[in-house]
């Protein structure tokens, strides 16, 4: 199979394959194929991140789950279909951290359907399954630090909106 196709990186139409990801035996494993995002329908207040490490604070959903992972990201989490990550980055820039995906057979950049400065949403097609992903970068008392949804998990249009407007709210606190 030696097919290519062409991707037009301006183009943000939203494309009717269902987001469903099947184990081998044709189970599913992660259905989006509804795209509405549990995040739209809560009051949104204000979090502070500094006693979790990282000196900002977001605009999450009421009612998020704030945990901290193995290597110290902060976990935000809020249903099955809103999960933030905030790390320390070793990204020196949102321009090196594109340049590193491949498009391959299996990896195809479809858009961004966001690019900004400071970040992207980025919609893929990753084995057949069309899916969203989002990478934001600070500088953090001198620190980098991204944003980035949960990996190995399919999100629909509204679901990485709904997670891209929470990051667009995100302050860094002022050095104390």
């Amino acid at each position: 199979d030696t097919t290519t196709s062409e991707i037009d990186p301006t183009d943000t139409t939203t494309i009717d394959e269902p987001d469903t990801l099947t184990n081998e035996d044709n189970q599913v494993i992660i259905d989006d194929t509804q795209g509405t995002a549990a995040a739209d329908n809560v009051e949104s207040k204000v979090y502070d991140l500094s006693e979790y490490g990282y000196n900002m604070t977001i605009e999450l959903p009421e009612g998020c789950k704030i945990s901290v992972g193995e290597l110290d990201e902060c976990i935000l989490q809020f249903g099955q279909d809103f999960e933030l990550w905030v790390q320390e980055s070793f990204e020196t820039s949102v321009a090196d951290r594109k340049t590193k995906f491949k498009n391959n057979r299996h990896n195809q950049n479809l858009g961004y359907l966001v690019d900004e400065a400071d970040g992207y949403v980025v919609k893929i097609k990753s084995n057949g399954v069309i899916s969203h992903n989002l990478f934001y970068l600070f500088d953090v008392d001198g620190l980098k630090i991204e944003v980035i949804n949960a990996q190995g998990k399919g999100y629909s249009y509204n679901e990485i909106m709904a997670m891209q407007r929470a990051v667009k709210t995100m302050r860094v606190k002022a050095a104390s």
